[in-house]
């Protein structure tokens, strides 16, 4: 997989950013926010066990993909508009934050990948696992083909049908 993956990888490649991170929705008004404010931005797994029990009882909105890819476009529409452009948003920041008139938006991007570069190999696994199946078919059957009719050949023992 992963040699098919670096001998074709101009085949996949990206219509959508994505992104890994956390993505935290607060009320303005849930206590002691600046906390939350440092988990987010904290590696410590003992800090993101915090955050992820202070946003089950405070946050409106909490997500954790950090182990799995997401299209940008599924987490703008949850910030107030940001007036740059997604690329200029994704290579420039790590941590945004802002807020509006009730709430507070943490966002912590781990990783990122631009529309137009290749697909993360995690992405498309089971799409090239599917691949490299149906050539194996393939080729069985044609090899399954050429030893009928070679075997048909050597025996003298075939019908011709027009």
């Amino acid at each position: 997989i992963e040699d098919y993956y670096a001998k074709y990888s101009s085949n996949f490649i990206l219509n959508n950013n994505l992104i890994k991170g956390i993505y935290v929705k607060l009320p303005r008004t849930a206590p002691e926010s600046w906390k939350a404010r440092q988990w987010y931005k904290s590696d410590n797994p003992e800090h993101l066990k915090e955050l992820e029990q202070y946003c089950f009882h405070h946050a409106t909105e909490f997500d954790y993909f950090d182990e799995e890819w997401k299209k940008l476009g599924d987490i703008l529409p949850k910030l107030p508009p940001i007036y740059t452009s997604p690329d200029n948003f994704l290579k420039n920041r790590k941590y945004f934050e802002t807020k509006d008139s009730t709430y507070l938006h943490f966002l912590k991007l781990s990783d990122y990948r631009l529309e137009g570069s290749v697909t993360p190999l995690e992405m498309v696994r089971e799409d090239i696992r599917s691949i490299l199946l149906n050539k194996r078919k393939i080729q069985l059957i044609q090899e399954l083909e050429a030893n009928i009719y070679n075997d048909a050949l050597n025996r003298e023992n075939f019908t011709v049908f027009n």
